[in-house]
């Protein structure tokens, strides 16, 4: 027998693996995997809050009733011991509901039910190239530093809303490795990017020309919704009302101090884009790029790209200054003339898109 044929018995059995460059996946996202992969950290809240009112409020409650009904026998004090005790058991039934993941699943998705369906697509060194229908989103890896990877599938954010989430389970991977995954991200990890650089990366993702005439790019202003403003106003202004409350009653007791407490916690989060709106009066800037032709829109705001099929949009509407693409979901792109060098391209755009002017 050969010697060379003679098989080494203190060789390594193990296999050499090789990282690879990308990692795809396809496949239709449902409730269940977006379950799987929901946030700890709302759940672990939700117990935190339920203990809080099984241990320490709902006893103190009880007793102040008690004390209300059997010693100092005030109609007032009665009534408002029983209220708070009532709007307390009224939380601790939601924060035990909250507990299901099924049923917080169900009610995030109700407010985002893009995240469903069919997809499929791949994590490179340029980022996350998504197919979705008509629309091809891409994501840059400063975005995708923040995924999550997990035994059961990668959560990929899509903004400041940590429900906001695309759920890649691992069953829409082809052998999906957790290990794999990591590796990819931490060799692609971007600690920050301005706006320039995710613009020069998404020409490089979609293989277009930063300098053509179907190029756009720069800084618009919008005007922030009235709704926004209510929702930022509401902690400040029921605080504001209820320390008025107690002044006028003129009564301090542990409840209402626990009250004060939990309305300035709640109130925090509101201080900071609520003084951004009185700051900016109202409008916000915002920046976008992309490439816009007689068949295709690709919009870029902030982290994320999207290229659309003209054919596919429901109906677009000619402005003056810019044309405002409106799709089938609802969402309204604006592209604006002053945003292109070439303000020629612009305007024969918004000769030839006519037929599709709503």
């Amino acid at each position: 027998m050969n010697i060379s044929e003679t098989q080494n018995p203190y060789a390594s059995t193990s296999e050499i693996r090789v990282d690879p460059e990308s990692i795809t996946f396809q496949g239709t996202i449902t409730e269940e995997h977006f379950r799987s992969l929901l946030p700890k950290t709302e759940l672990r809240l939700f117990v935190a809050l339920a203990l809080l009112l099984l241990a320490i409020v709902l006893p103190i409650l009880i007793v102040a009733l008690f004390f209300a009904i059997f010693v100092d026998g005030k109609q007032e004090e009665i009534i408002g011991a029983f209220f708070m005790t009532l709007l307390s058991i009224a939380a601790l039934v939601f924060c035990i509901l909250m507990l299901s993941t099924r049923r917080r699943a169900r009610r995030y998705l109700r407010k985002f039910p893009d995240l469903l369906g069919a997809m499929k697509g791949t994590f490179s060194s340029q980022g996350l190239l998504l197919q979705e229908n008509e629309k091809t989103h891409w994501f840059p890896w400063v975005q995708l530093s923040h995924l999550v990877v997990s035994k059961v599938g990668v959560r990929v954010p899509l903004g400041g809303d940590p429900r906001r989430f695309l759920a890649l389970a691992d069953d829409l991977f082809d052998a999906y490795r957790p290990s794999d995954m990591e590796q990819l991200r931490l060799r692609n990890r971007v600690g920050q990017s301005t706006y320039d650089q995710v613009a020069i990366e998404s020409a490089t993702a979609f293989h277009i020309e930063i300098g053509a005439p179907t190029y756009y790019c720069g800084w618009f202003s919008m005007t922030t919704k009235w709704s926004t403003w209510v929702m930022w106003l509401m902690g400040p202004v029921g605080f504001v009302l209820y320390i008025l409350y107690l002044l006028f009653q003129n009564e301090w007791d542990l409840v209402q101090i626990s009250l004060v407490v939990l309305f300035v916690l709640g109130m925090l989060p509101s201080v900071r884009p609520l003084f951004q709106l009185f700051r900016n009066r109202g409008r916000s800037a915002v920046m976008c790029w992309g490439w816009l032709s007689d068949t295709n829109l690709i919009y870029g705001s902030g982290l994320h790209v999207m290229k659309i099929q003209i054919g596919s949009v429901k109906y677009i509407v000619r402005h003056t200054e810019f044309l405002e693409f409106v799709l089938g979901s609802g969402m309204s792109l604006q592209v604006f003339r002053s945003l292109f060098q070439d303000k020629g391209h612009f305007d024969k755009l918004h000769a030839s898109l006519e037929r599709l002017n709503g």
